[in-house]
């Protein structure tokens, strides 16, 4: 059998079952909308909401390029962004891993970096996303709360965690896990890449949490703008995507996460239940049109690219 091949089919195959379900989920999204009058002024709030997401996924691609150079690989931003949110379209297939399997095939495919690689930076983006969420959770806790002890967990959990890095990877490449054993290039572990990378990861919190608090004042007038309303928000969003998250059978996190951001609002800003739910449902409107901006401009670099060959 002609191992390549099938994993071809399997990249296009996962990109058309993404793109599909995103495509769902986007107008399921856009109906609940439409079933609901809207206050007034909420869609101008919606796009300073939607200019927050494109800015979130910018941040993750040069995150991205910041774990790749961790494993040797360089590539410019332009670059990594003609692919990067079409690669990860598979994430909304159920079994969370389908987008990291995808974006590996894509640099295989298009650039000729091994899997192994891939598979090694992809290790490091959970571990950073988990490290920041759980750090940003702890300081808003210890902000809003006046804790020292939070302030303190928010600070040295990552400390802890990023330093122990270097033990657990030397670990996994002498045992060959994840397909680790075929990489090239022993990985730099340049721990400046990793620190940057969980410090970025961190203000991509605190932007979705702005953008939540958005939206929650577009539905509820009365909320004001302040730290601890912010921080409040920025726990809510963090809360909720990790319950998607570890819900692995769900694609994408889908109705788990606005789920849990209801209850998490309606708790947090004494909202009733469809004020919160408006607000759970925009949030995942938002975030997917700043995937689709961002998607686009992908499309755009290609075809141009092609046609400068042409």
């Amino acid at each position: 059998m002609n191992w390549a091949r099938v994993k071809v089919w399997v990249y296009r195959v996962g990109l058309f079952l993404g793109a599909l379900i995103f495509l769902v989920q986007l107008i399921s999204g856009v109906q609940a909308f439409q079933s609901n009058r809207l206050p007034v002024g909420f869609r101008g709030i919606a796009l300073w909401s939607i200019v927050g997401m494109v800015l979130v996924v910018g941040l993750q691609i040069i995150n991205w390029s910041h774990l790749l150079k961790i494993v040797g690989v360089h590539l410019p931003l332009l670059e990594l962004s003609k692919g990067y949110v079409l690669s990860s379209l598979p994430k909304y297939i159920p079994g969370s891993i389908w987008g990291y399997i995808s974006r590996s095939q894509w640099l295989s495919q298009e650039h000729e970096i091994p899997h192994s690689s891939t598979n090694l930076a992809n290790l490091f983006e959970i571990e950073v996303t988990l490290v920041s969420a759980t750090s940003v959770i702890l300081l808003g806790l210890g902000i809003v709360n006046g804790s020292w002890l939070y302030l303190a967990a928010a600070l040295l959990l990552p400390a802890t965690i990023l330093s122990l890095t270097r033990t657990l990877i030397r670990l996994l490449l002498r045992k060959g896990w994840f397909g680790l054993a075929a990489i090239p290039n022993q990985p730099t572990m340049d721990n400046r890449y990793l620190w940057l990378a969980t410090l970025i990861s961190g203000v991509q919190w605190l932007i979705l949490g702005g953008a939540t608090l958005l939206l929650v004042a577009g539905v509820k007038p009365q909320i004001q703008f302040s730290l601890r309303e912010w921080l409040l928000a920025v726990q809510c969003f963090t809360l909720a995507w990790l319950g998607g998250f570890f819900v692995i059978f769900v694609p994408g996190g889908l109705g788990i996460r606005e789920l849990a951001l209801t209850g998490l609002i309606m708790t947090n800003f004494s909202a009733n239940y469809q004020t919160a739910t408006l607000v759970a449902i925009g949030s995942r409107l938002v975030y997917s049109a700043g995937e689709i901006i961002w998607l686009g401009i992908g499309l755009l670099q290609k075809a141009g690219g092609k046609g400068k060959q042409e």
